[in-house]
């Protein structure tokens, strides 16, 4: 897996998309176990801001000569409802910062 890298400040995901680790001037800081990369509240016709953590999603993650792409083709709230939504972030380097 790719190091993302801006300055000081690195993390890394594991192959799932659904663990990330931060360090800084090389140093691991504090990563829990439950930690999200992001995180979305989403409508349905239903509910309202249900929450959708990266921590119990699983995607998977491309890495390319600038960056990362980080793909998820359907993605699962707190409850297990799982929802036909395709989200993808791409992570590019720039100079010495990451853009997303």
């Amino acid at each position: 897996m790719q190091n993302n890298r801006c300055n000081k400040l690195n993390f890394k995901l594991n192959s799932q998309a659904n663990r990330i680790c931060w360090f800084a001037d090389g140093l691991p800081l504090s990563n829990p176990e439950k930690a999200d990369f992001w995180r979305i509240h989403m409508d349905d016709d239903y509910y309202r801001e249900i929450m959708i953590p990266s921590s119990i999603q699983t995607g998977r993650v491309t890495d390319l000569a600038d960056g990362s792409d980080i793909t998820y083709d359907s993605l699962v709230d707190e409850t297990g409802r799982k929802y036909e939504v395709k989200l993808t972030i791409h992570v590019r380097k720039r100079s010495s910062e990451i853009e997303m």
